[in-house]
């Protein structure tokens, strides 16, 4: 029985120095797979901010009016040539 033991001992040392090698293994191929996909995190969050300060450049103001200024085809409209409509809610009726 204490051979047994003994034999079951000493296999066990070597088992569990191999189950923290691969384990070790497995936690740097898992960090190494982190990092990728923490730099392809950066890149995309990089590629989300100038793509909104374009939104925002193309929406300005300013450029509208360059735009509008620079085709020509577009003739402001006076105010006495407009009709506005206003549509008053009934009381007591629901909308749908």
């Amino acid at each position: 029985m204490k051979r047994i033991l003994t034999f079951a001992l000493l296999l066990s040392i070597p088992l569990m120095l191999l189950f923290v090698v691969v384990q070790s293994a497995d936690h740097h191929e898992l960090v190494a797979e982190l990092r990728v996909l923490e730099k392809e995190q950066a890149e995309m969050v990089e590629q989300n901010r100038q793509l909104l300060s374009g939104l925002a450049a193309a929406a300005a103001r300013a450029r509208i009016e360059d735009l509008i200024q620079r085709d020509g085809s577009f003739v402001p409209i006076s105010p006495a040539n407009t009709l506005r409509i206003l549509v008053q809610p009934q009381k007591g009726r629901q909308d749908g």
